[in-house]
Order: C-alpha cells, then sequence, then structure tokens
C-alpha cells in the first residue's frame, strides 16, 4: 500500500489571495474552513475559500477545476506577477518514507520537484506533470470525484454519461491488464495474418498460372487444329516479355541480397525468455491471486467481527469479557494476516511487472526478426514468379523457333499438373492459418468487453455495491442503491420503488454522491494500493439537506475521519460552531480585494 501524506501547502498571489501567502498544515481531524468577504458587507461568498481546493489541484496537475478559459487568469487580478503555490507530501510504501515538495509559478511560469531535498524536475512540463500524476498514483478524474470534492464547477459522479462512469470505474478496478494482454493478442494475430497473406498471395498466384496454363494449353490445341500461323508476331512478344521478366528479376534481386543481409539473427534465445517468462508468470498471477483472494475473505471475517453486537441476539445478555476478548484477538490476528499477505503481495506485483517487461522486450525482438524473415519470404517467392514466368515464356519461345508443332501441349499438362499439386499444398497452409486466425479471434472476445473482463467487473461490483451501501446506511439513506454489470444504476426507494437519480430529492441525491465517494476511495485503496490523508468538501454540505440529516453526515464524516486517520476540511459558510467534533477552524476573510488568513490571538 502507498500512502500520500498530504503535509501543507503555500499559497501566494493565487486567484484573490495577494502577495501576503496564505498557509496551512494539514491536520488530521475534522476542520473547517470559513469566510468572510468585507468588501460586500461582510458576507461569507466570494471571501476565497474555494481558492485553497484550487491551489491544492493546481499544485498537482497544473491547471484549476473552474472553467477558465486561460490559466493566466489564475493570477492575482491587482497584482499581476508572482504566483507561487508549494504542496509538502509525504510517500510511504514498502521501500520507506521519502518527502516531495511541488512548487508551482505563473507569471513567470514554471513547475519543479524536489525529493528528499534532491531536484527531480524533468525536462519539459509535460514530462514532470506525468511525473507527478504517476507519483501520486491519481488522475484529474480520481481527485474531482475522491479528494477534492466540490459542489460548483464540477460533475457528479451521478450525473456524468454511462460511459464516463464506466471508464472511470474500470480505472479504479485497475483493469488495464486486460488491454496489456489484448495487445500482445493482436500482435501475435498481426503475425498470423501476415503469414495468412504470404501464402495467400502464393495460392492466388499458383490459381492464376493454372488459370493462364489452361487458356494457353487451350490456345495451342486451337492453333493445332487450325494450324494458325503467327510466328514472328508471337516471337516479338515472347521477347518482350522475357526481357520485362528480365529487368523485374534484377530489381527483385537487389532487395532479395539486402534482405538476406538482416535476417541472420537467430530468435531462438528470445523465445526460450519469452517461454521463461510464461511460466514464471503463470506461477506469479496464481500466487497474486490466492493473496488477492485470501486478503478478501480476511477482510470480510474482519468486518463480521467488527460489525457483531455485545449482546446475544437471544437472551439480550452481554457476552462474557472472556469472549469478547477472544473476538479481539481474532481481529487482531486477521489484521496481522492483512497486513503480511499485503506486504507479499505488493512484491509479487513488482516480480510480475520486472518478468512482463523482460517478456516484452524479447517479444519485441522476435517480432522485428519474424516480420524481416517474412519479408525474405516475399521476396523470394517474387524471385521463383519470375523465374516460373521467364521459364515458362522461353519454353514457348523455343518451339517458336523451331520447326513448328504442337508437343507444348504435353508441357502445358505437366505444368497444370504441377501447379495443382502445389495449389493442393499452399491451399493446406491457408486453411491451417486460418484455423490459428478463427482461434485467436476467440481469445480477442474472451479478453473483450464481454468476455472474462465482464466476470471479474461483476464480482468487483459485488464489492464495489456493498461499501455503496454500507455508507448509505451510516448516513441513514433508505435508499437501496446499485450499479449492474453495464455501469447503470438501480435504485429503490424505502418501499422497493424503482426510480431514477435525478428523480430523487437534493438531500438523496447529496447522500448518494456522498456515499458513492467514499466507496470510491474504499475501491483506490485496495485497487490501486494507494490511501490519500486529505479530503476536501466544499459548499457540498451547504445545501438540500436538512439541520437533522446534516448532523447525520457530519457525525458519520467525524467517525470516518477518526478511524481513516484523515485529514478532512469542510469548506462551509456555516461557522465551526455548527460542526460538532471540529479539530481546527482555519478562518479567512477578504478586504480591498485580497484574501488573507486570520489568526486568532
Amino acid at each position: 500500500m502507498k500512502s500520500i501524506i498530504f503535509k501543507n501547502i503555500f499559497i501566494q498571489n493565487f486567484l484573490s489571495i495577494g502577495n501576503e501567502p496564505l498557509e496551512i498544515d494539514f491536520s488530521s481531524g475534522l476542520n473547517v474552513i470559513s469566510g468572510i468577504n468585507k468588501d460586500e458587507d461582510n458576507i461569507s461568498n466570494a471571501a476565497g475559500k474555494s481558492s485553497i481546493i484550487d491551489a491544492f489541484y493546481f499544485a498537482i496537475f497544473g491547471s484549476t477545476m473552474r472553467d477558465l478559459s486561460k490559466l493566466s487568469f489564475v493570477v492575482n487580478r491587482k497584482n499581476g506577477k508572482n504566483c507561487v503555490v508549494r504542496l509538502n507530501f509525504d510517500i510511504k510504501d514498502g521501500s520507506g518514507l521519502c518527502s516531495y515538495l511541488i512548487e508551482r509559478k505563473l507569471a513567470p511560469q514554471g513547475v519543479k520537484i524536489w525529493k528528499n531535498g534532491s531536484e527531480l524536475t524533468k525536462s519539459t512540463t509535460a514530462e514532470t506533470n506525468k511525473y507527478i500524476e504517476e507519483l501520486i498514483s491519481a488522475d484529474k478524474d480520481i481527485f474531482q470525484n475522491c479528494i477534492l470534492m466540490r459542489a460548483n464547477n464540477v460533475t457528479p459522479f451521478m450525473a456524468k454519461k454511462k460511459q464516463e462512469k464506466k471508464n472511470f470505474i474500470e480505472n479504479i478496478f485497475k483493469l488495464d491488464v486486460f488491454s496489456s494482454m489484448s495487445k500482445f493478442l493482436k500482435e501475435d494475430i498481426r503475425e498470423i495474418k501476415g503469414q495468412y497473406n504470404v501464402e495467400q498471395n502464393t495460392l492466388n498466384f499458383y490459381n492464376k498460372n493454372l488459370e493462364e496454363y489452361n487458356k494457353e494449353m487451350e490456345r495451342l490445341l486451337h492453333l493445332q487444329e487450325e494450324e494458325a500461323a503467327v510466328k514472328q508476331e508471337e516471337i516479338i512478344n515472347l521477347n518482350k516479355k522475357i526481357k520485362e521478366e528480365h529487368d523485374r528479376k534484377i530489381d527483385i534481386l537487389a532487395k532479395y541480397n539486402k534482405a538476406k543481409n538482416e535476417i541472420s539473427i537467430d530468435t531462438s534465445d528470445a523465445e526460450a525468455i519469452i517461454k521463461a517468462c510464461d511460466n514464471t508468470l503463470k506461477q506469479l498471477n496464481s500466487i497474486k491471486s490466492k493473496f488477492t483472494v485470501d486478503i478478501a475473505v480476511l477482510n470480510r471475517d474482519f468486518d463480521k467481527l467488527k460489525n457483531s453486537e455485545n449482546i446475544c441476539p437471544t437472551c439480550k445478555r452481554e457476552y462474557p469479557a472472556d469472549y469478547l476478548q477472544e473476538i479481539e484477538i481474532k481481529k487482531t490476528n486477521i489484521v496481522d494476516q492483512i497486513n503480511d499477505l499485503t506486504i507479499k503481495l505488493e512484491a509479487i506485483s513488482g516480480k510480475i511487472a520486472e518478468i512482463e517487461n523482460k517478456k516484452s522486450s524479447a517479444v519485441s525482438t522476435v517480432n522485428d526478426i519474424n516480420k524481416l524473415k517474412t519479408d525474405f519470404l516475399l521476396i523470394q517467392k517474387e524471385v521463383e514468379q519470375c523465374d516460373n514466368v521467364i521459364t515458362l515464356y522461353q519454353e514457348q519461345l523455343d518451339k517458336k523457333l523451331v520447326k513448328r508443332d504442337f508437343s507444348g501441349v504435353e508441357n502445358f499438362k505437366n505444368l497444370i499438373k504441377t501447379t495443382e499439386e502445389s495449389i493442393v499444398g499452399v491451399k493446406r497452409k491457408v486453411d491451417f492459418l486460418e484455423k490459428d486466425l478463427a482461434k485467436m479471434n476467440i481469445c480477442e472476445h474472451i479478453l473483450g468487453e464481454y468476455g472474462v473482463r465482464a466476470y471479474i467487473v461483476n464480482q468487483l461490483l459485488e464489492l464495489f455495491n456493498g461499501r455503496i451501501m454500507h455508507y448509505l446506511h451510516k448516513i441513514k439513506s433508505t435508499f437501496n442503491f446499485r450499479f449492474n454489470e453495464v455501469f447503470e444504476e438501480e435504485i429503490k426507494d424505502s418501499n422497493g420503488i424503482i426510480c431514477q437519480y435525478y428523480n430523487c430529492s437534493g438531500a438523496e441525491m447529496k447522500k448518494i454522491d456522498l456515499a458513492i465517494s467514499f466507496a470510491i476511495n474504499d475501491m483506490l485503496s485496495l485497487q490501486k494500493q494507494v490511501n490519500y490523508n486529505v479530503l476536501f468538501f466544499d459548499e457540498i454540505l451547504d445545501s438540500s439537506l436538512d439541520d437533522k440529516s446534516l448532523n447525520i453526515i457530519l457525525n458519520f464524516i467525524s467517525e470516518y475521519t477518526a478511524k481513516e486517520n484523515k485529514a478532512v476540511y469542510i469548506i462551509s459558510h456555516k461557522s465551526g460552531a455548527q460542526i460538532p467534533h471540529i479539530n481546527e477552524v482555519i478562518t479567512i476573510e477578504k478586504v480591498n480585494g485580497f484574501t488573507k488568513r486570520v489568526y486568532e490571538n
């Protein structure tokens, strides 16, 4: 598991924040960001609270969640320069703990990143942005739906199009392995199609020759019957054809000699590596699958123990202390087993990636060499074609130059017989390759949209739907919600009546959005093995919810925050006194067009 621990942020000349920096040290617990706009009669709107989320997002991705036509509009309008955002964070994984700093600037523009004090900035901004996204194992969609949840400027997950939801969930489910497998399969199909095309071209050539031989034999028989003699013209035409074929053969031989020097490399070593890699991958993937299943089973057992009551449902008496103590010991043992299996799973995954890279390199080598060999075979066929045609024309010419007779009929009979035998052999190869292609197409279907991928999606959807229902229960929603195998939502109210997302009340839509966001966070940790310590809720609790529902959700968020050791920041028009279990209240105010943080004395 990789943990991304955001520590603090420094913001200067960003949107309404001016030369006076606004700094926040991210603190575990439930925190509130409130503000007052003294330029607008002390209202809470437009104080600059959401600028903190935009700055956080900007530091990572180099853009904002606002619909701005130009990035230059991010720079504070009054000062017009020296926009700076710095984000400090740690990454903890199997290799230890490392500290990172991202610094982004506008007017002048630039981005830099440091690891443990050493600069790792890439040669271009695009490369640096890509490095940062890979470093934190996330993209813009994940952050907008899981980490930085806003009421404005961001489309809620349920409001996205069906294909967008499908792509996002499959990304969380980490199904990109099927894309890799499909890629290798397509390469195999392309190679077999290349061989098929060579043999099919050869078959077409023989069929064409056979057709020409039959026509020529019929022509000679007709000449024999008619005893027509246009000998001189035929001699001229045959000489012309022989010369054309000789000229064509000279051009082809030049390509033949060049290709001959390029196919001397032996593929046996690379093929041996591929076979060894396949055997190793099969073993490692089997081990990985077992670890994954074991972890899932342990997590289910843990949840059962965690959710068990202290009172016997039959006799309504509290369980004995030694029984409860035994339950706690079992839970501790399960956690230890999960941690041990997770470490082993990460090690196996790393080894799989290493073997796959090694295999990919060997496959590339074999493909390159085989392509050269295929090209060489085509050139050989062309040379043979020239020789066959030249031989045919020469035989005809020889007959024209001697005393006229029609013994050539027998020669064509022999050529027809030989060609028909060749056609049988080549047709056998074509049929064999067609069967191989049919098998490949079946495999392609299995790895496609409705094959094994669909089966795995269904299994993961059960887990995903379970987490959604878990959080809906936590925030006291009476709705039953699930995604089906084609990522369409199925919603039932407390009476079991089917309804649509947009038919729900604003409060219920809000609860569904929140439950899905927390469920996505769980899947992110489980599938992508990454955990983020910071969550932002920007004004999503300021509308649609009555006081009772709001308190239920806030109590849940507080419980979730403590359990997961998160630094949760609620940006709200409500004061800190209206929100329970507050760790810290960050107050900002806007005066004379500038936003700054106000510290209590």
